[in-house]
């Protein structure tokens, strides 16, 4: 965690240098910054407090989702509830990772999406020029997807104790997993904000919108490294 905010922080300083931001829009990503700190904070603290602590930490969080889902398509029941029931699901796998290595695969699979995330748009802001998908995601730029990827594979190499009981190889395929599993959720849910000419799912969290624009990446790339961990961990080949 440190070593992530003081990246960002130092991204985001050189950003506001090359592109001479105002005081005003500057502030806003400093507080964008520190909001999300703070939510990753949480989302890490409650699963060492314990595994019920998790449990409650999810539950409110699918709770809060399946609620703007349901703004969103108040008349289509089956649609919000058919959506809510994935978030659901993927995020439930972080309630999977149990057992002695429990803790430390719940903060990677949520640091492995956060890196690929923050840095993806960190550095996507910084040099990006190349829009990655236009039309669901303007801000979204294939240098910023290398980056998150990058910084993906970067964390497997500094904190293998993330992904215990893996080789470095094994290590680095996860990552690159995870770093494009949460590209694809985050498109996903775009996709339907973009169809309903939506911004953000809500307004709750300062500069972020809602609770689906936060843990979107997360839904897909939960799943995949819960499942890419036991396959690579088992794997014959020693990957």
């Amino acid at each position: 965690m440190l070593g992530l905010a003081i990246s960002g922080a130092v991204l985001i300083g050189l950003e506001h240098r090359v592109h001479s931001k105002d005081s005003k829009a500057r502030g806003r990503d400093w507080i964008k910054y520190a909001v999300y700190l703070g939510y990753l904070s949480v989302l890490l603290g409650a699963r060492y407090l314990g595994w019920w602590p998790a449990v409650i930490l999810i539950a409110t969080v699918v709770a809060a989702a399946s609620y703007e889902l349901r703004r969103l398509w108040p008349h289509h029941s089956m649609r919000w509830l058919g959506v809510s029931t994935l978030v659901l699901v993927g995020l439930a796998h972080l309630l999977l990772m149990r057992g002695p290595e429990g803790r430390a695969l719940w903060s990677g699979a949520v640091l492995f999406v956060a890196v690929s995330d923050s840095f993806a748009q960190l550095i996507g802001k910084l040099v990006g020029h190349h829009q990655l998908c236009p039309r669901l995601s303007p801000g979204k730029t294939v240098e910023g997807l290398i980056g998150g990827l990058a910084a993906a594979l970067g964390l497997a190499i500094a904190a293998p104790f993330l992904l215990p009981g893996l080789s470095l190889t094994g290590a680095l395929v996860l990552a690159g997993m995870s770093s494009i599993a949460a590209v694809v959720g985050d498109l996903s849910f775009s996709w339907i904000k973009r169809r309903f000419g939506l911004k953000d799912f809500a307004d709750w969290i300062p500069e972020h919108g809602g609770i689906l624009d936060r843990v979107d990446s997360l839904v897909l790339g939960a799943p995949v490294f819960y499942w890419g961990w036991h396959f690579l961990d088992a794997s014959p080949t020693g990957i």
